[in-house]
């Protein structure tokens, strides 16, 4: 699609496994896109495309969140492989943010009292069971 607005729109459907952008839109950027997609939530992967070379554009768009940033030039060699790699860095991120919240909720739902410390042995969290257990807030125990 050659248009800002209809690109923006489409993102905001959240449908796709895959993201590709070109970095020129006519009436915008790509890099917008990825900021407002990334903003929006969408954590699959954003390929951003482009026909010349920028490096600091290039780094922009990877400390905004894109998965790749490849020159048009080069797609045949590289388009493939980094949508490979994308996914792949896709499924793992997402297989530990499901991990995360698992042992999230077996931390805050555990009628066992736990604190969690640092290698100098600062608390960095309690969950409610120690609280309780001291009565008093999570707060005053950290």
């Amino acid at each position: 699609m050659d248009s800002f607005a209809k690109a923006l729109q489409e993102i905001q459907l959240k449908e796709y496994d895959f993201y590709l952008l070109d970095d020129n839109l006519g009436d915008g950027l790509g890099i917008d896109i990825l900021r407002k997609g990334r903003e929006i939530g969408i954590n699959k992967p954003i390929i951003i495309l482009t026909a010349l070379e920028n490096r600091e554009r290039d780094l922009r768009a990877m400390t905004l969140g894109a998965d790749d940033y490849l020159q048009k030039s080069h797609l045949a060699i590289t388009l493939e492989r980094s949508l490979r790699y994308s996914y792949e860095k896709y499924n793992v991120k997402n297989d530990l943010t499901l991990r995360e919240e698992r042992y999230r909720n077996l931390f805050e739902r555990s009628i066992d009292a736990i604190t969690i410390v640092d290698t100098s042995f600062i608390i960095s969290e309690v969950n409610v069971a120690m609280s309780n257990l001291f009565h008093c807030e999570t707060k005053d125990l950290l």
